[in-house]
């Protein structure tokens, strides 16, 4: 009876405990993550603050087991790389502007992209030198690994502000390292409901894509979507040699934004369909044997150091740094 009861469960939750074998050969189940924080032109009230990080993605990290370094965009690259040495993966987040570092950048964004750029690249070379460390970019992030790598020509302007969406899998899907593992409903309620919620100005066509020989040797896409006026853009690419993963949409916000004008999926599958990507990260990260030298090393740097603060718009809550 109680077989039954845990195989009807696991079921309904669409979980599969098989697929996660060689998750649990992982070297650290204390993992905590670098988020690179962004410039506050657009927290209201806060503007002169050196910059933020909207708490969705914070919560989003956390609610996989993970903890949060913030790492401050306007930190010295010796800074950056001391935490990059400590922590076991790394997030670039979105933001509510759109590319603000494409046209006229102010100085403080392209510190910000000069940032992404050595982030990056110290990703790759610790990946290189045998010590694994995923990277996950979301919307603004994704864009920003995108144009520092692959040109700001990269991206045009898209109509992909402010709804959900399906997403439309590649042939590199099924072995890609992000969904081999992912249970076939998941899939399938990606490729068929709207469960990804999309909010960016600019996207990479796939034709655009397909002749950025800089991209190419890096990434590989794994999924499609349509903007508003139905053309395609990249949604979902994959590193080809090393754990790099970037969405166009947004993971976190179902479950933690609820800003009253935009139109954020909040039904039990768009939930179910984030957690996943916080979850996978999760397990990337736990293969990362980066550490600091103890939990007192950790709290000097942990985010709880710094205010959260409730907003509402354009996030509900952000941490402030000063």
């Amino acid at each position: 009876m109680s077989v039954w009861l845990v195989l009807l469960l696991g079921q309904a939750l669409g979980l599969s405990f098989n697929r996660y074998d060689d998750v649990l050969k992982g070297v650290h189940n204390r993992p905590v993550v670098g988020i690179l924080s962004l410039p506050t032109d657009i927290i209201p009230g806060y503007e002169s603050s050196s910059s933020y990080i909207a708490a969705s993605y914070v919560k989003h990290i956390e609610s996989a087991g993970l903890r949060v370094t913030p790492i401050l965009f306007n930190y010295t690259t010796e800074e950056i790389d001391f935490l990059l040495d400590r922590v076991n993966g790394v997030v670039l987040t979105g933001d509510a502007l759109s590319l603000p570092f494409l046209e006229d950048p102010s100085e403080d964004w392209k510190e910000y992209i000069a940032k992404v750029e050595h982030i990056f690249d110290r990703v790759v070379e610790m990946n290189e030198q045998g010590n694994y460390f995923p990277l996950m970019g979301t919307s603004l992030g994704f864009a920003a690994v995108h144009v520092s790598k692959g040109g700001k020509y990269i991206v045009k302007e898209s109509e992909g502000l402010n709804y959900a969406s399906n997403v439309f899998f590649t042939d590199h899907a099924p072995n890609s390292k992000l969904f081999k593992n992912a249970d076939p409903k998941m899939i399938y309620f990606m490729r068929n409901y709207n469960v990804t919620f999309q909010n960016h100005a600019y996207g990479v066509h796939p034709m655009t894509f397909q002749n950025n020989q800089p991209l190419k040797d890096l990434f590989k896409v794994i999924g499609l979507a349509l903007d508003k006026k139905g053309d395609p853009y990249v949604a979902i690419t994959e590193g080809i040699k090393h754990p790099l993963y970037t969405v166009m949409f947004h993971p976190e916000k179902p479950a933690y934004e609820w800003k009253s004008c935009m139109d954020y999926p909040h039904d039990i599958l768009a939930i179910e369909v984030g957690q996943y990507f916080a979850t996978f990260f999760a397990t990337e990260a736990r293969k990362s044997s980066n550490s600091f030298e103890d939990f007192s090393e950790f709290s000097e740097y942990s985010i709880y150091n710094h205010p959260l603060i409730h907003i509402h718009q354009p996030f509900e809550q952000v941490y402030i740094f000063n």
